[in-house]
């Protein structure tokens, strides 16, 4: 009798698509449940909203000097840098999504 290969959905390691942590929406990395556990503020726009920096908007407020930006971070977060924050809501969003595919 001969084998029979199933190639339905076959795919190794190598060959699954890549998929890059700035393909995922920032609303999605930095929700609400993320920043109501983890920050001082009810939803990433009210972090920015209480800036003191005159910004409005996401863009605005992740384009001041870094120094400004992790101070501001330090002040009213649990953490010392922007990059320690955002570095936190990816692995929240790789263990919530983890073997989801």
């Amino acid at each position: 009798m001969k084998a029979i290969k199933n190639d339905f959905n076959y795919m190794t390691a190598s060959q699954e698509p890549e998929i890059s942590i700035s393909d995922v929406p920032f609303s999605i990395l930095l929700n609400d449940l993320f920043v109501q556990r983890c920050l001082r503020f009810y939803s990433f726009d009210a972090l920015v909203y209480h800036c003191d920096y005159a910004i409005n908007t996401k863009d605005a407020f992740l384009a001041l000097p870094t120094d400004t930006l992790d101070s501001y971070i330090s002040d009213h977060t649990a953490y010392d840098s922007w990059e320690e924050m955002f570095a936190d809501a990816v692995a929240a969003y790789v263990e919530r999504n983890l073997g989801k595919q």
